[in-house]
């Protein structure tokens, strides 16, 4: 590691966007100790950087506590005396250790040196900074892409962009997500938004007797935001969404901000926005169902698949020699159907399973294709009502 070319190029961009937004003090994230200590040592002699792991606390100078270093890199949050200009932290190198549980406001760039698995960790660093009595109005997120060490790290790459967008991550790419900027959270919790968006929605419904399948019904008003609000019809379990500026979500707090810019005068629709409204909610779909699956088998881990992977060895190990090599091929294309999406009927399935040998490999492979034609013949999500809002 510490001859990496990679971890070089990583310090000398680091370097570049302390250059670039002096103003802003910087704090990086890792999953690993040794990611950061290998960055400190590359970038500490360049003054104003700290390392924190569940080691210890770092500044060029040598250790020192938790609380120091925390205190020096963000005072205001901590209601600390400001530090001497020799003391002063810009640059706070760190683990998921101060993901949760720790005030970070006095930071305007957050940087991820690499991606935890779940979108909520993510979240949980920008949440340190972006939050209430943050320094900035906006916070900036940067991201570094995983080294393509072969196929199986494209792979993950691929599930990761899924899960980003699943969170309300809008990005075509994972190495930056400056898109994702978030100002101060002035939101209303969940409960209160839903209440608000029920009482608008009140005056806007009107007795309607036919049935809209197969229809989307669609208007446009005038508002300085652009975007769109949708109710939309997914296995016949209605609920709504809303864009602003690219952006598609369903979190009560942004469809209430929607709601609230189709409160303008209404005009003529335009046929081309409300087509590619509809194609955004048709993509929206694709790739929430897409994380549904993947967040499913990602659970591969737990029972009852782990105790099937077990005996899916125990089989292989315990068979005739001459029939080892050919059970040993299905055996791997069973343990790669229980690592796979299985659907909710394919799990009690997997439960109930009590075949032995051989059969038990032909029953895991026959859950894992019947669980794939049905995610196939899912119905695609429909849009029952869609309202177009901007200029």
């Amino acid at each position: 590691a510490r001859s990496s070319s990679t971890d070089t190029e990583r310090a000398n961009i680091v370097r570049a966007l302390r250059r670039a937004y002096p103003e802003r003090k910087i704090v990086a994230f890792s999953q690993y100790a040794d990611t950061v200590d290998g960055m400190f040592a590359r970038i500490h002699s360049d003054g104003e950087a700290a390392a924190l792991t569940g080691s210890g606390a770092l500044v060029s100078g040598g250790s020192i506590s938790r609380r120091e270093v925390l205190e020096r890199f963000a005072p205001r949050a901590h209601r600390a005396a400001v530090p001497r200009s020799a003391e002063r932290i810009g640059l706070l190198l760190t683990t998921d250790l101060l993901s949760e549980g720790v005030n970070l406001q006095d930071a305007g760039i957050v940087i991820h040196f690499d991606f935890p698995w779940t979108p909520a960790r993510v979240e949980q660093r920008l949440g340190r900074v972006a939050r209430l009595g943050a320094v900035h109005s906006e916070v900036l997120s940067f991201a570094f892409r995983p080294p393509a060490s072969g196929t199986a790290v494209v792979r993950i790459e691929e599930i990761l962009k899924r899960k980003m967008k699943d969170a309300g991550i809008v990005t075509e790419a994972v190495p930056s997500l400056s898109i994702w900027s978030t100002g101060r959270d002035a939101s209303p919790n969940p409960s209160s938004a839903n209440e608000q968006i029920r009482n608008r929605l009140r005056s806007w419904i009107t007795p309607h007797r036919d049935d809209l399948r197969g229809y989307t019904m669609v208007a446009q008003v005038q508002s300085s935001s652009v975007g769109f609000l949708a109710l939309i019809s997914d296995n016949d379990e209605l609920s709504l969404i809303g864009s602003i500026d690219g952006r598609i979500d369903q979190s009560p707090a942004f469809v209430l901000a929607c709601v609230a810019a189709c409160q303008g005068k209404e005009i003529d629709v335009n046929l081309s926005s409300a087509e590619q409204a509809l194609q955004k909610i048709h993509e929206w779909s694709t790739v929430t169902h897409a994380i549904g699956e993947t967040r499913k088998g990602s659970q591969s881990h737990m029972n009852p698949r782990t105790r099937l992977l077990r005996r899916i060895d125990r089989i292989v190990h315990e068979s005739h020699s001459g029939k080892r090599a050919v059970l040993a091929q299905k055996a791997e294309l069973a343990r790669a159907a229980l690592m796979g999406h299985i659907d909710a009927q394919g799990e009690i399935e997997l439960s109930n399973i009590d075949a032995t040998g051989a059969e038990l490999i032909d029953r895991i492979l026959g859950v894992r294709t019947r669980s794939i034609e049905a995610s196939r013949q899912r119905p695609p999500c429909e849009a029952r009502v869609l309202i177009l809002f901007g200029k």
